[in-house]
């Protein structure tokens, strides 16, 4: 009986290694290669199409769309290059539209982020065309920064009948027109630097009746802001800088976060005794009859930076709000020294983080002043963050007396002055030139601060 040898299993791996090491990338599933794909720009995607005849068409499943000037072009374009390759953006975005409007099975998100140049700009009612067709659920198109193109939103795209899978709508620089009728499903709305006028706002929110986060920025024409009662799902509203406004009126009551900033305006409200985040950007009678309502408040944001105005809080007399936790303080000038902040400070019993965003403050307190804030000391304050610390003695005296007034005071962060916040969100100051050798004796101050905080509190530098 001749002797028949047995393969070993490793002599079948080196078989298969030999046979299957060129083509790894075929085993791929597509569901990992579309994933893959969406983290390249749409220009490179769409060159896979070439490497095989099972890729085609894959680049086309990619769920949310991005066309900006990465995506196009490969590379970042200033506003005025993106107006010279106006015609070409818009040319390449509608050829790769016509591609997935034969392939695509379905699109989640659809954005668009170009300053587009020309009078005609009829080819975006075909992106928009494509996006509610293929049932896309989030629709962002920012077209202008300071002012609108010649395009209105929505587009007349045929039968009013069909309702919409767009439940997040984002636009900016584009005008607003009163035909809101297929758009029902809109929970999410965002208008920042639009034209649009009472009527088709108005109509906007009589069609959206599932809508629960409004924002408006830099709203031209907009002069009225009703928000009904019947607009039960209204969670949050924020309304910034719009320049015509005159008048706002709330009756939603389930509003929580309310943010207003702009020029004073004829303000009135009821049944808002669900609010529980607060932004104004003024201290005005506003202010102080919101304050009376809503004693639930939890976290109150005062942007009294926004116009620079020189605001004396010690004037000031706070009604009691003993259910906030965040006080968020951004100021660019303070006449009363700390005497404004004992004032807010003695308001808000139960708070546990102070935020206190500083802009070139004065703060000179006049010696009537000190027995009034001396003996002051809150026992629930745990966190208090402080920017724009330029280390000088006056600022220095700030946080000697913060840290004194927190007897329970757990951490303190301190940010350099080309550190800003801005409605809470952090931002470098590109403008502001940052000098290392001052930047090194404001971290020489901040060591030294450091040193005399309690043993159970922490200090915290961020400079980047």
């Amino acid at each position: 009986m001749a002797n028949t040898k047995t393969p070993k299993l490793c002599d079948l791996c080196e078989e298969n290694r030999g046979r299957d090491e060129h083509d790894r990338i075929s085993f791929i599933p597509d569901e990992l290669l579309v994933q893959i794909f969406s983290f390249m720009s749409l220009r490179q995607a769409v060159k896979t199409s070439v490497l095989s005849k099972r890729w085609m068409n894959l680049w086309t499943k990619i769920p949310c769309l991005t066309f900006d000037g990465p995506n196009i072009f490969d590379q970042e374009l200033s506003s005025a290059n993106q107006r010279l390759k106006s015609r070409q953006f818009d040319s390449r975005v509608s050829k790769v539209v016509s591609q997935l409007m034969q392939h695509s099975p379905g699109i989640l998100s659809l954005s668009v982020y170009y300053e587009i140049a020309g009078k005609d700009v009829s080819f975006i009612d075909q992106w928009v065309s494509f996006a509610v067709e293929h049932d896309v659920q989030r629709l962002i198109m920012f077209f202008r920064r300071y002012d609108t193109i010649s395009w209105s939103f929505p587009p007349r795209l045929g039968s009013n009948e069909k309702v919409y899978s767009i439940n997040e709508l984002l636009l900016g620089g584009v005008n607003i027109v009163p035909c809101f009728a297929a758009f029902k499903n809109l929970k999410l709305v965002s208008l920042s630097s639009v034209s649009v006028t009472d009527k088709a706002f108005e109509d906007l929110l009589s069609n959206c009746l599932l809508l629960q986060d409004l924002f408006l920025c830099s709203a031209e024409k907009l002069k009225i802001v009703k928000i009904p009662e019947f607009l039960i799902r209204l969670r949050s509203l924020y309304v910034y800088l719009c320049p015509s406004l005159l008048e706002i009126e709330v009756k939603a009551a389930n509003l929580i976060v309310l943010s207003y900033v702009g020029e004073t305006a004829k303000f009135s409200f009821s049944n808002i005794s669900k609010l529980r985040l607060l932004r104004l950007g003024g201290l005005d009678e506003v202010f102080l009859r919101l304050m009376n309502e809503n004693l639930l408040l939890q976290n109150l944001a005062l942007d009294l930076h926004i116009f620079l105005q020189d605001f004396d809080l010690g004037a000031k007399v706070f009604p009691p709000l003993t259910n906030l936790k965040v006080l968020t303080l951004s100021i660019a000038y303070l006449s009363n020294g700390y005497a404004g902040i004992v004032n807010l400070l003695r308001a808000t019993p139960c708070l546990i983080k102070f935020e206190l965003h500083m802009k070139d403050p004065d703060f000179v307190t006049q010696e009537s002043e000190v027995a009034f804030i001396e003996k002051f000391r809150h026992n629930c304050i745990r966190e208090i963050e402080l920017s724009g610390f330029t280390g000088g003695e006056g600022q220095i005296k700030l946080v000697h007396f913060l840290i004194k007034v927190a007897v329970g005071l757990r951490k303190f962060t301190i940010y350099p002055y080309h550190i800003r916040f801005y409605l809470n969100q952090r931002l470098r100051i590109g403008l502001v030139e940052v000098d290392m050798e001052q930047l090194a004796e404001i971290r020489k101050c901040v060591d030294q601060i450091s040193c005399e905080l309690p043993s159970t509190a922490k200090l915290e530098f961020i400079d980047c």
